[in-house]
């Protein structure tokens, strides 16, 4: 066992590619985890700089926003800087009011929609740039759409998003086909037999469109919170439990061969039970097959996850391939802003695309057959 573990690290180590694949993994897992925490605006945030200024110098730091930013006339707004005081009752109006008077402020008194004051400033002013449709840069690493949204920000919410329904569904769909594969292969018989006619039943309805249809009657909303995790459980669960099938017929096959080994017969005619030769004689010998799967699991369930998105089933509105979509019907690529399609959709192609070559080199590893001499 020792010497098959030292030959499999060696293998490893001198596989490029998968290293290659596994830092590609890594980076856009980080950049989902982590990417949040230095994202400058929300997922649907419009990117705009404020500056409070002296009125004397308004139009000299409008005159170098717009120089800096590349903007039109029309993304530069300048005004009075003010300050909003709210107040519960008229006589709290009436004492806010007194209190910007007495500082030298001009005062404003709104009765609705809610009561407040607004103290304006005079020597003040308020300059606001707009930021829209920029290319990639080192203020903006992933530009900005016509709508004024940061694309990095957008992309790391949304990857975040997509990311933890395709991993919750990969686990689930690999314990349960595991589980139903291991208890297939083993135990034969009419056990076999059920577990068979539901992966072929499964196999044979189009899963997608189940997915669509459960989707469409519970995925709504998304806005909140509560509710983006929520869905993203829900979406995991649903595409995990409608994708065990191929799962369950490849361990089938590597259980049914592992039963007729000499180590199984022994461990029966030791008077071990059921569980106990499954879990601890079988499942070890194929667990680093149930990696592979795995792998492949989280592969094809991104795939789904991001077809469910672009289809209008998401966990919230900010999910990746939801936001590309938004992209598309927006005519982001007939007015030159292809930022903000082919990064974000090149971050996902290259998830996916690394986790099948992955599987790929370590097949090599794993499986003696096709190792390279």
């Amino acid at each position: 066992m020792d010497k098959e573990r030292s030959i499999v690290w060696l293998l490893l180590k001198r596989n490029i590619g998968f290293w290659i694949c596994l830092g590609i993994v890594l980076f856009v897992a980080l950049l989902a985890i982590v990417g949040p925490l230095f994202a400058k605006y929300g997922p649907q945030e419009s990117v705009t700089i404020v500056r409070i200024v002296n009125a004397s110098d308004a139009n000299k730091v409008a005159e170098e926003l717009r120089e800096r930013y590349n903007l039109a006339p029309a993304d530069i707004s300048i005004s009075m800087y003010s300050i909003t005081k709210r107040a519960s009752s008229p006589e709290e109006l009436n004492t806010l009011a007194e209190e910007c008077k007495s500082q030298g402020l001009q005062v404003r008194i709104y009765t609705q929609p809610l009561p407040r004051v607004e103290c304006y400033d005079p020597s003040k002013m308020m300059v606001v740039a707009y930021i829209r449709s920029k290319p990639p840069s080192l203020d903006f690493p992933f530009g900005v759409d016509k709508q004024g949204i940061d694309v990095f920000s957008s992309t790391v919410y949304g990857l975040r998003v997509s990311l933890s329904v395709g991993v919750i569904a990969a686990i689930v769909a690999t314990i349960v086909g595991t589980i139903l594969g291991l208890l297939a292969g083993y135990m034969g018989g009419w056990v076999d037999a059920v577990i068979d006619a539901i992966t072929n039943i499964l196999i044979a309805i189009p899963t997608v469109f189940l997915m669509l249809m459960i989707g469409l009657f519970y995925v709504v909303g998304g806005a909140a919170v509560g509710r983006e995790v929520q869905n993203i459980v829900f979406l995991g669960l649903t595409v995990g439990l409608l994708s065990w099938q191929w799962v369950s017929r490849a361990v089938r096959a590597q259980v049914s061969a592992l039963k007729a080994s000499d180590f199984v017969s022994v461990s029966m005619l030791s008077g071990n039970s059921t569980v106990k030769i499954i879990f601890k004689d079988i499942l070890p010998n194929i667990a680093s097959y149930i990696f592979l799967v795995f792998v492949i699991q989280l592969a094809n369930a991104l795939g789904t996850v991001v077809t469910l998105e672009f289809l209008g089933i998401k966990a919230a509105d900010w999910s990746l391939f939801a936001r590309i979509n938004q992209y598309l019907m927006l005519g982001e690529h007939w007015t030159g802003n292809w930022w903000t399609l082919f990064i974000p959709g090149a971050i996902i192609v290259a998830m996916i695309a690394a986790l099948y070559l992955m599987v790929l080199s370590l097949e090599e590893v794993f499986n003696p057959r096709l190792r390279k001499a």
